[in-house]
């Protein structure tokens, strides 16, 4: 227990030091433009809603953590980017869903923190939160999640700056999942239509189930949940074509390690988010600074592999610019020189086509450095040769 007290508290003060640097926009243009493709946002109205979230964020997990249902026979559903609505809407949409024990609706457009008492055994809750802010929430809330539905796109309906049916977003709230099973409830032929975003081919394969299978509602039915689905949604855009997915036990793959040097490498077909805590610094890619600034403002040690941090500096001491501490991590000397100045054992990676991962891993494992443990994260087997070159690093 010791020791695990000692390896936390010292993960903690690692974590810490990334406060002190910023992500520098590169390419200012293309890094600062969030509405790509012609999207266009009131920019005021949105920041008002995230400043209005975050300021609530630990009182939205005191509420929620207070308010929830709990025990084995409990089953939640999370509605991702849910909207707004009244109380009164809300009764009169989902008030007659059958099986769930608490559905949770989570959109930064929410006014407050609400808990609607539908019955003796049915909650509705309102979390005014931003979508990826909103997975801490729950995350410290401890939430099982049975069912999580991923309808709305922000970016078709105008309000948001990446899709929630992101990959990246969806491994965010893979973990808290129901391991024997859960349900997902969306909308491919929407996302498809998107004009601004079009669905990976991975879609849902963060979802590691040992089966995956599409079911009609009346198999929902049969499972004990009773959903109007068009009541899911007020935009009749969105609700043209609803999927139901089900997933039936969750697989944990087993890793393939290499060892190179005083380095050892992990290739994981898995989700990078099961192990934030155990990495010192995860470098991920994001659509733009607002999804990356989102991510990092609720998961510290989720960089940007693509982007170049620069040691903060006050404004006032100019003379300090020439000599500021900068790493742009695609660099391998770069990551190195961080690792020596910062104590960063574990690193965590996602795979970015037609970068040189075979070239990187072999510099940093002929460098002198503190990195113990590579870690190269990814869904589709292909990826393993595909992106990082298992072939060339085996040699």
């Amino acid at each position: 227990m010791k020791n695990k007290l000692i390896q936390s508290t010292t993960n903690f003060f690692r974590k810490a030091i990334l406060h002190l640097f910023k992500r520098t926009a590169l390419n200012a243009p293309a890094n600062k433009h969030y509405d790509q493709n012609g999207i266009d946002h009131d920019h005021g109205v949105i920041n008002n809603y995230i400043h209005n979230s975050d300021r609530n964020f630990m009182s939205n997990i005191l509420k929620l953590n207070r308010d929830l249902f709990r025990g084995d026979q409990i089953k939640t559903a999370v509605y991702l980017a849910a909207g707004n609505d009244s109380v009164e809407g809300l009764l009169n949409r989902y008030s007659n869903i059958k099986g769930i024990n608490n559905l949770i609706l989570i959109d930064y457009r929410i006014s407050e923190y609400n808990c609607i008492i539908v019955n003796d055994t049915f909650r509705i809750f309102t979390i005014p939160s931003e979508v990826v802010r909103s997975s801490r929430i729950l995350d410290r809330c401890n939430v099982k999640i049975d069912i999580l539905i991923d309808i709305n796109c922000g970016i078709n309906l105008g309000n948001g700056y990446f899709s929630t049916n992101a990959v990246l977003v969806q491994s965010l709230f893979e973990p808290m999942c129901n391991k024997e099973g859960f349900i997902f409830i969306g909308s491919y032929l929407y996302q498809k239509s998107n004009g601004q975003y079009k669905p990976a081919r991975d879609y849902l394969h963060c979802f590691q189930y040992e089966t995956k299978k599409q079911i009609t509602s009346n198999d929902l039915q049969g499972l004990g949940y009773e959903i109007d689905l068009p009541n899911l949604t007020t935009y009749p855009w969105s609700s043209k074509e609803i999927d139901i997915t089900l997933f039936n036990n969750k697989v944990h793959y087993p890793e393939l390690t290499i060892k190179k040097g005083d380095i050892t490498l992990h290739f994981i077909k898995g989700n990078i988010f099961s192990m934030k805590n155990e990495l010192d610094i995860m470098l991920l890619y994001y659509r733009n600074l607002f999804m990356y600034s989102q991510f990092n403002g609720s998961i510290i040690n989720a960089l940007d592999f693509r982007g170049v941090y620069r040691k903060r500096v006050s404004a006032e001491d100019i003379s300090a610019w020439d000599s500021v501490e900068e790493y742009n991590f695609m660099q391998s000397e770069d990551l190195v020189q961080f690792s020596n100045t910062y104590h960063v054992n574990k690193v965590g990676f996602l795979p970015l086509k037609d970068f040189d991962y075979a070239s990187y891993i072999n510099n940093i494992c002929s460098l002198q450095s503190e990195i113990t443990d590579l870690y190269f994260y990814y869904f589709d087997p292909k990826d393993l040769n595909k992106i990082y070159q298992i072939d060339k690093i085996m040699e």
